[in-house]
């Protein structure tokens, strides 16, 4: 176990591994932006994202190597995941 944080959804305490931080801009404030950051278990964040998607589409990453990068000219793209 690396650290603990507080999963800020369940109040319950994860392995910093198993947890993604989040924040969430309120761009309608009538302070101006407001920003609330915290974390949430990977678990509970795939259940949270289900609730607000009708079908996740989950994507991953994928960084080129150098010679994918001079042929394409870019760093990466995204793969989505089934």
């Amino acid at each position: 176990m690396t650290k603990e944080v507080r999963d800020n959804f369940d109040g319950q305490t994860y392995d910093a591994d198993d947890a993604l931080e989040f924040s969430f801009v309120d761009r309608n404030h009538e302070a101006g932006l407001v920003k609330v950051e915290g974390d949430i278990s990977r678990a509970g964040f795939l259940d949270l994202y289900g609730k607000m998607v009708k079908k996740p589409k989950y994507q991953v990453w994928v960084r080129h190597d150098e010679e994918e990068k001079e042929r394409t000219g870019k760093s990466g793209h995204w793969r989505k995941l089934d």
